[in-house]
């Protein structure tokens, strides 16, 4: 008789869950009509802290300095502002966020040729693109989106991704670059003469297979890249 209560609390608690699940993703499916856009100027900046829930954040060239954007409409922009040479963009964490169909997007513009001290964005569920423009430290954080990393110099980069993509092209890393993702795949067309790479996927050093464990060393600048099920590229010819 016992099992039999326990049977039915289990089958009850699994129920409400479902029940719960269904409810929450349609609540994100609901109203996606309603976006929080807007587009503001802004006075020059040396870094970047960004931090947003739904969006693609890109930094792109543009006549001057400004962050425009598109959210849904339960993602408030709760800091917006330049502080000390340094873009403050955050949307805050919100207890009742949920994800929502639609595109969301954030886009940060720089005059052409501008250089950074530091950049840190992170998106929970948008990729993330940065291209062109040069730092001395970097770190890119999603959850579920990609991320590419192009046409930099810099001295330090961080990428961490949970289930999408890395891509880190075309860049010349002075000291140490980070790269890590679970379920992503990870490609790198740079120069690095340190690597250490490991996967249960397979791992390609230029071209030849390396199996789930790869390393070098032939001094500086030094590549860490980990994903525990995809597969690694690694071109540095």
């Amino acid at each position: 008789m016992k099992h039999k209560y326990l049977l039915y609390f289990v089958v009850a608690v699994v129920s409400g869950a479902l029940l719960y699940t269904a409810g929450w993703l349609l609540m994100g499916s609901q109203n996606n009509s309603s976006a929080n856009s807007g587009k503001l100027e802004l006075d020059p900046f040396q870094s970047i802290e960004l931090s947003v829930m739904s969006g693609d954040v890109t930094i792109a060239e543009g006549d001057a300095y400004s962050v425009e954007y598109r959210l849904h409409g339960r993602e408030k922009v709760k800091r917006a502002e330049v502080v000390n040479n340094i873009l403050y963009f955050d949307t805050g964490f919100d207890m009742r966020w949920r994800p929502a169909s639609g595109h969301w997007s954030v886009l940060v513009t720089v005059p052409k040729g501008t250089n950074f001290e530091s950049v840190n964005i992170k998106s929970t569920a948008g990729d993330i693109q940065f291209s062109g423009h040069s730092f001395q430290n970097g770190t890119f954080i999603t959850t579920s989106g990609d991320v590419t990393v192009s046409d930099v110099d810099c001295k330090n980069l961080s990428i961490n991704t949970v289930s999408h993509d890395i891509s880190l092209v075309n860049s010349r890393i002075s000291e140490e670059a980070a790269l890590e993702t679970v379920s992503g795949k990870i490609k790198v067309d740079a120069p690095f003469s340190r690597i250490q790479a490991k996967s249960v996927g397979n791992i390609q050093y230029n071209g030849q297979d390396q199996g789930s464990k790869f390393s070098i060393d032939q001094g500086n600048p030094s590549l860490t890249a980990k994903s525990v099920s995809g597969k690694i590229i690694i071109v540095t010819n």
